[in-house]
């Protein structure tokens, strides 16, 4: 039962630390000590973590699951694939909006958008660190849900 039990632990636990991470962050980021910031902060703070979650989801977890399938499951490519898991739906979500007209999208090349998107990619690996280090430790290399 207990061998059962641990690998479903390690996946919940993990999928849990990688939504909380970049969700943790961007709460302290967005919290300016205002008075009525607190609602602010944590509204931000459920929207961001919902968000992580349906990433972690759809993407981080089939990653992952690939790379140790793959035995590539080391923090390199974890890093890469959480960069790249982050940024292009963030690049492609703002895009698809920019299609709306010919302007918008050469707005598309601004510093402000590129640093948006660079903090996308930045989330996501944030997100892939917590889910490499707990499945790391909660897991032996080759455990799977079987």
């Amino acid at each position: 039962m207990m061998s059962t039990l641990r690998p479903w632990a390690a996946w919940i636990t993990a999928i849990l630390v990688a939504s909380l991470l970049p969700a943790l962050l961007l709460a302290v980021l967005m919290f300016d000590g205002r008075v009525g910031a607190d609602r602010a902060t944590g509204t931000g703070f459920l929207v961001a973590f919902v968000i992580a979650l349906l990433h972690v989801l759809l993407l981080g977890v089939p990653i992952t699951a690939l790379l140790r399938r793959k035995g590539r499951f080391r923090a390199g490519p974890m890093l890469v694939a959480g960069f790249l898991a982050g940024l292009l739906p963030c690049s492609l979500f703002l895009l698809l909006q920019s299609l709306a007209t010919r302007e918008s999208l050469v707005g598309m090349l601004s510093p402000t958008i590129g640093l948006i998107v660079l903090c996308a990619g930045g989330f996501g690996m944030l997100a892939a660190a917590g889910l490499w280090g707990v499945l790391r430790l909660m897991l032996p290399p080759r455990a799977t849900l079987d």
